[in-house]
């Protein structure tokens, strides 16, 4: 029985770094991700540290898992799609997940085709909201839209559709799940529990019945704001400071919720005005190296992104090492 938790810091985030959703017999997909300090629990015999990199075929069997160390960013890992992964049968919805016992995980999800399949694909969707942005309480309603494949022609049968709080993926406001199609388009509606944060809708369209070998189209993605009951928006500043190898580092290009900025020569970079949520932020600066830090922005903040060296670098320590 675990009868003590220790908790450090941090939850994860997962991507796929191509930034397709659709992938053919015998491609390779790859997965980025970043990873906080998992803690750990005690007690008895039983310790668990780190994080999993999961993911599961269409009947929901684990087809891979990677150990994934703490405090990690911008870890790649990348997985052949098997020449037996199309069931024109079947679903062919897979999922991957970045996986920890004592904090927030992320998700992803991507499908499976056929091989020289990938001409047959619908058209990347459009998503649109009926106001351009909400206040928290307020109904949102969307409709998504796409459009059939010259070379095949089938209508839209359906839509995987999923709404989201900021860039997580997991934080859901509207589950995962499929919508019939009408007339090659389809509406949903979910109320907006929460205020100062942005919403992602993601949708993809099928040609088919998903669970009967309908082909998927890539993701379309939008966002929109909401506001909360309170006229004024709670924003915050966020100082970044960049170092490498501990020195402060100018000029380094930092990107922080859509806005980029240059650090000062004392290594510094400030984001003025950002909405409460979880981000991301991604430093780097040419010939020295790349670096990014995940941050919950609920005060005024301060945090330092250490940068990696990029490959140019390596190599030449490599070297240096041999000699």
């Amino acid at each position: 029985m675990k009868d003590e938790i220790k908790l450090l810091d941090g939850s994860g985030d997962l991507w796929l770094v191509d930034e397709q959703s659709v992938y053919e017999e015998g491609e390779t997909i790859t997965f980025g991700m970043d990873t906080g300090f998992s803690g750990y629990t005690q007690g008895g015999d039983v310790s668990d540290q780190g994080w999993e990199l999961r993911v599961y075929d269409a009947q929901g069997d684990r087809v891979k898992t990677w150990d994934i160390g703490d405090d990690k960013r911008n870890l790649e890992r990348s997985y052949v799609i098997p020449d037996d992964a199309y069931d024109p049968e079947g679903s062919n919805t897979w999922k991957v997940e970045l996986w920890n016992t004592l904090f927030d995980q992320s998700e992803r999800y991507f499908f499976t085709i056929g091989a020289g399949m990938g001409e047959q694909k619908p058209r990347l969707p459009t998503i649109t909201f009926d106001k351009s942005s909400y206040d928290m309480g307020d109904i949102c309603y969307v409709t998504v839209q796409s459009e059939p494949n010259s070379n095949t022609d089938k209508p839209i049968y359906e839509f995987f559709v999923k709404a989201y709080y900021g860039t997580s993926g997991v934080d859901y406001v509207y589950l995962p799940k499929y919508v019939s199609a009408s007339g090659n388009q389809a509406s949903f509606s979910f109320t907006m529990t929460r205020g100062d944060r942005y919403v992602t809708v993601e949708a993809n369209a099928f040609d088919g019945p998903h669970n009967a070998g309908g082909i998927p189209s890539e993701t379309g993605k939008n966002s929109v704001y909401v506001k909360d009951k309170d006229p004024e928006p709670d924003t915050f500043t966020l100082n970044v400071y960049v170092r490498f190898d501990g020195e402060l580092v100018s000029d380094a290009v930092v990107e922080c919720g859509g806005k980029t900025v240059e650090t000062d020569s004392g290594g510094k970079a400030i984001f003025v005005g950002l909405p409460k949520d979880t981000y991301t932020v991604k430093a780097h600066k040419e010939k020295i190296g790349t670096g990014s830090e995940q941050v919950v922005l609920d005060q005024d903040k301060s945090i330092t992104i250490n940068l990696s060296p990029t490959g140019e670098l390596d190599y030449f320590k490599l070297v240096v090492a041999e000699w």
